[in-house]
């Protein structure tokens, strides 16, 4: 498959089938599916250690490469090229692979803008959205049990997540459901962050920074301000508590 930001690099798919002394595959290289990136091959470059190419890493919140292949169910998101690579069925001969232009619409996407982070969680699904410190530097964006994936200037942490420099401030916009946002920041490092979530029963949870939470949308929000010059836009029924600007 082309890569149309760089033109003559292609990304390759694989199915790789253990069979014989020679494929003794890591734990999940025969189960999951392989993708790998690099120039064309043909018969006049092989050979040649510039035509090789370069194994894409599908669970890059590991330290080997030996379960590098994507499992069932997850994506990998290339944000230069702008497209993801979902595996949707695999077994021991036969694989399924969805390809799409930008990030999966059923993920929620951490990615940075100029001086700031935002995380776009798509509709359709509950979101649990957790910013936290992640030592003095960067910041680290959960969303429980759903698929979350980075974009542009972010990355994957260990242990699950999205680990991004520390930035200026943060946009977190969520789907139509019952949501929950929460900024868990320190004293001395806060995490201003914009909170805007959408339709539905919506807790918010803001951190040390002078934050704002949108929540006008026509439903009951449950919005919790932390220290800070903090601002509420909402409707009269908002429940709140600790916000010091508050517009209905």
């Amino acid at each position: 498959m082309p890569d149309r930001a760089w033109p003559g690099n292609y990304f390759y798919v694989e199915k790789r089938i253990n069979y014989g002394q020679y494929d003794a595959f890591g734990p999940n290289l025969g189960s999951g599916i392989q993708i790998r990136y690099g120039p064309a091959l043909n018969a006049e470059t092989t050979g040649d250690p510039n035509s090789y190419t370069s194994l894409l890493d599908g669970t890059p919140e590991t330290f080997t490469m030996a379960d590098a292949a994507l499992p069932l169910g997850r994506s990998i998101y290339d944000p230069n090229a702008n497209v993801t690579f979902s595996a949707l069925t695999s077994d021991s001969q036969l694989s399924k692979i969805y390809y799409s232009d930008g990030p999966p619409n059923w993920a929620t996407n951490v990615s940075k803008s100029g001086d700031w982070v935002v995380v776009s969680a798509p509709n359709g699904v509950v979101h649990n959205v957790l910013l936290r410190n992640d030592g003095s530097f960067y910041i680290k964006v959960t969303d429980g049990a759903n698929r979350i994936v980075a974009g542009k200037g972010c990355g994957y942490a260990d242990g699950g997540g999205i680990k991004c420099i520390h930035p200026k401030a943060v946009l977190v916009v969520t789907g139509d459901k019952d949501d929950i946002v929460q900024i868990s920041d320190s004293a001395s490092n806060p995490i201003p962050a914009w909170v805007v979530p959408g339709p539905g029963t919506d807790y918010v949870l803001t951190g040390n920074g002078d934050d704002v939470a949108l929540v006008k949308n026509n439903d009951l929000d449950i919005v919790g301000c932390g220290p800070g010059a903090d601002i509420l836009q909402g409707d009269a029924m908002e429940f709140t508590s600790g916000c010091e600007d508050r517009r209905y």
